[in-house]
């Protein structure tokens, strides 16, 4: 196992969602806005790109049919905390549980919420569960600079052990995540 590194780390806090009412209604007026291309002659639907009809629809959806604010409540009831690591701010969910740690990361271009069902389920069966959100994913911030292939498992491997107090844990993660838990595991 790895070395366990107790570089800054700040107390983890509660983080609520919590978008403004103005960002929604920009957001909306934007849409309604959109000034949507002419179908592309030929293209059935899908094969040069999106199709625009169910784009439009999407769009409707997000503009007329969409309950944000049910959304936030929602996420807001996840046990959702936030710490600095090293001056990167890290969104996790945290599954208590009595038994073996593990981290889930999740893939690309998703957020930690796809495994928000897997995260409980393992909890109620005595997993102690985190599910980080990478960087510039969902509501974490995007990284100030560039980082390289290392940086995000290093991050997990801080906030095991130095945050939640496991020296040793499982892990998992799909796409994207997949990757980071590989580099997680060759190092540590």
């Amino acid at each position: 196992m790895g070395a366990t590194y107790t570089r800054a780390v700040s107390i983890p806090q509660p983080f609520v969602v919590a978008i403004s009412q103005g960002d929604l209604d920009d957001l909306r007026e934007r849409l309604i806005r959109t000034r949507w291309p002419l179908r592309v002659p030929g293209d059935d639907g899908w094969q040069l790109g999106a199709d625009p009809e169910t784009m439009r629809r999407l769009v409707e959806r997000w503009t007329d049919g969409y309950d944000w604010r049910a959304r936030e409540r929602e996420i807001n009831e996840l046990p959702h905390f936030t710490v600095e690591i090293d001056g990167v701010a890290v969104r996790y969910l945290h599954y208590r549980g009595t038994g073996p740690a593990l981290v889930l990361t999740h893939g690309w271009p998703g957020s930690f919420l796809e495994m928000r069902l897997l995260a409980a389920k393992l909890a109620d069966r005595g997993f102690e569960v985190v599910v980080p959100s990478l960087p510039g994913f969902g509501f974490s911030p995007q990284r100030p600079g560039q980082t390289d292939p290392w940086s995000t498992p290093e991050l997990w491997h801080m906030l095991m052990p130095n945050v939640r107090g496991h020296r040793r844990y499982g892990a998992h993660g799909g796409d994207l995540g997949a990757g980071i838990t590989t580099r997680l595991a060759a190092r540590h």
